[in-house]
């Protein structure tokens, strides 16, 4: 699964990708660019929802949060 990086970057994304093996996705994740828009994670948390229910990204703290 490296992609040319350096050794112990290659061997690092490798296991953060195997990570991603673990759970049962609707589309496996093969390169760190299956990551890029956030589907992933949002499935990862629907899944470990107890109640079953969507997950919605939104924080009441994120109006509170400026990044300059």
């Amino acid at each position: 699964l490296s992609s040319g990086m350096g050794d112990k970057q290659g061997k690092e994304l490798d296991a953060f990708i195997s990570f991603f093996g673990t759970f049962e996705l609707s589309h496996p994740v093969v390169a760190a660019a299956d990551l890029s828009d956030g589907s992933v994670f949002y499935e990862i948390l629907s899944t470990m929802c107890a109640l079953n229910t969507p997950v919605t990204l939104e924080c009441s703290l994120m109006n509170d949060i400026t990044i300059s």
